[in-house]
C-alpha cells in the first residue's frame, strides 16, 4: 500500500487536501470519488509539490497554451472525422514537434492505454490542463460527444488567446512610452544635470528657484538612488506578499473593482471570461453546480472568486443562478437579468455565451477610449516634464546678463 497526497473539491465546491492510502492512483481516485470528491491533484506522498513544478514552468506559459490550443484543434478534427481517440493521440504525438509537450501527449496516450479515461490523464498535467479544461473533457467523455467539447474547447481556448493578445497589444504602448519618460527624467537628472553644475558653482547670485530645486533633487538622486532603487523592489516585494495572502487579496481585489474606469474594465473582462467559461461548460454536458465550481479557477480576483463559491451554495440550496448572482452584490443587473431569461426560456448556455460577446465588445471599446485618451496624456506629461527639466538647466544661461560674475 502507498500514501497518496490529494486536492479536490467537495460537494460544496470547497477545495480540501489530504492523504489517502491505496494501491495505485486508480485505486486511489475510485476511494475518493466514493467519498463525493472530485479529484485535480494526485501524487505519491512525498514527491516534488505539482505546484512548484507549475511555479517553474509559468516563465513557458504563453507557450503552454499556444500548445493546448493546438492540441485541442487538431483532437477536435481527427474525433470529427471519426478518428478513434487513442489513434487520435497518436497522430498528434507524431505531428508534434519534439518538445517537452510532445511527451506530455505521449504519456496521455500510454495513460489511455494502461486503462485510465482521458480526463484522467489530463489531470496528471495540471500544468497543462486546467480544472475546468478537464472537466468538459469528463463531460463529453460520459455523456459520449468528446468531439463536440473539443471544438467547443477549442473555440473558448481561442477566444481566451484572441483577448490576451488584445489587452497586451492595447498596453504595450502606453507602457513603453511611461518606461521611456522615467529613463528619461533619470538620465537627465543624474547624469546630464551634474554636468551643468560645474558651471553654476561660478555664479555669485542665486540661482532660479526651479533650478535649485532640480541641483538638490539631481543630489539626492545621485546620492540616494541605489538606496531608492532597493527601496522601491523591497516595497514591490512586500506588497506582492502581502497580496498573496488570502484576506489582503480580497481587500486589494475589492479596492481594484472600485476604481472608476479601471474597476469597471477589470470587472467586465474577468465576467467576460466567467460567463463564456460557465456556458460553454453548460453547453457542453457539465453540470451547473460543477460548472459553477470550476468557473472559479477561470478568474484570478478573489471577490468573483467568492461570489462564484457562494452562488455555487445557494443553487445547492435551491435558488436559481439568477437569483444566486444577484445576492452576491457582485454581478452587473444586466447579467442578472439575462441569466434569468435563459432560466426560463431553457437557452441558458447559449444566454451566457451571448453575454460574453457583448462584454467582450463593450470592454474593447472602452479600452480603446482609454487608449485614446491615455496615450496623448503620457505624451503630454512627458513633454511637459522633460520640458521643466531643460527649461530648469538652462534658465541660468538665459538670465546671464542678470548674474553678477
Amino acid at each position: 500500500m502507498a500514501q497518496f497526497d490529494y486536492q479536490a473539491i467537495d460537494e460544496q465546491g470547497q477545495e480540501v487536501t489530504g492523504t489517502i492510502e491505496a494501491l495505485d492512483t486508480a485505486e486511489a481516485k475510485r476511494k475518493l470519488q466514493s467519498q463525493q470528491l472530485y479529484v485535480f491533484e494526485l501524487k505519491v506522498a512525498g514527491t516534488k509539490p505539482e505546484k512548484e513544478e507549475v511555479a517553474l514552468k509559468k516563465f513557458n506559459l504563453l507557450q503552454q497554451q499556444d500548445h493546448v490550443l493546438s492540441f485541442t484543434k487538431q483532437l477536435s478534427n481527427l474525433l470529427a472525422a471519426g478518428i478513434q481517440l487513442g489513434e487520435a493521440l497518436e497522430i498528434i504525438a507524431q505531428l508534434t514537434a519534439a518538445s517537452e509537450f510532445s511527451g506530455v501527449v505521449k504519456e496521455i496516450y500510454n495513460s489511455i492505454k494502461g486503462g485510465q479515461n482521458f480526463a484522467e490523464a489530463l489531470e496528471e498535467h495540471p500544468e497543462y490542463f486546467s480544472k475546468a479544461y478537464i472537466g468538459m473533457i469528463k463531460a463529453g467523455e460520459e455523456g459520449g460527444f468528446l468531439d463536440l467539447s473539443c471544438q467547443r474547447l477549442s473555440q473558448d481556448l481561442e477566444n481566451n488567446k484572441q483577448l490576451k493578445s488584445f489587452m497586451i497589444t492595447s498596453l504595450i504602448y502606453p507602457i513603453v512610452l511611461i518606461i521611456v519618460t522615467i529613463l528619461a527624467v533619470i538620465v537627465m537628472i543624474t547624469y546630464v544635470l551634474p554636468k551643468f553644475v560645474s558651471i553654476y558653482e561660478n555664479y555669485d547670485s542665486s540661482l532660479p528657484y526651479l533650478t535649485e530645486l532640480l541641483l538638490q533633487t539631481s543630489q539626492f538622486m545621485t546620492r540616494f538612488g541605489l538606496l531608492i532603487g532597493l527601496g522601491l523592489l523591497l516595497l514591490v516585494a512586500l506588497i506582492y506578499f502581502y497580496y498573496q495572502q488570502k484576506r489582503a487579496k480580497e481587500k486589494i481585489d475589492a479596492w481594484l473593482l472600485q476604481i472608476p474606469l479601471l474597476g469597471n474594465l477589470l470587472s467586465l473582462v474577468n465576467v467576460t471570461k466567467i460567463a463564456r467559461n460557465l456556458g460553454t461548460m453548460l453547453e457542453s454536458g457539465v453540470p451547473l453546480l460543477k460548472a459553477l465550481q470550476f468557473s472559479q479557477h477561470v478568474t484570478n480576483n478573489a471577490v468573483l472568486k467568492k461570489a462564484l463559491a457562494e452562488s455555487s451554495q445557494r443553487v445547492k440550496k435551491g435558488s436559481n443562478l439568477a437569483e444566486a448572482l444577484e445576492e452576491s452584490k457582485v454581478f452587473s443587473p444586466l447579467m442578472i437579468h439575462m441569466t434569468g431569461i435563459g432560466e426560463r426560456t431553457g437557452k441558458l448556455p447559449a444566454m451566457l455565451l451571448q453575454l460574453a460577446d457583448n462584454f467582450e465588445e463593450s470592454y474593447r471599446g472602452s479600452l480603446e477610449k482609454i487608449m485614446k485618451i491615455f496615450e496623448p496624456v503620457i505624451i503630454l506629461v512627458m513633454g511637459i516634464v522633460i520640458g521643466l527639466i531643460v527649461v530648469a538647466m538652462l534658465l541660468p544661461i538665459l538670465n546671464i546678463n542678470t548674474i553678477s560674475l
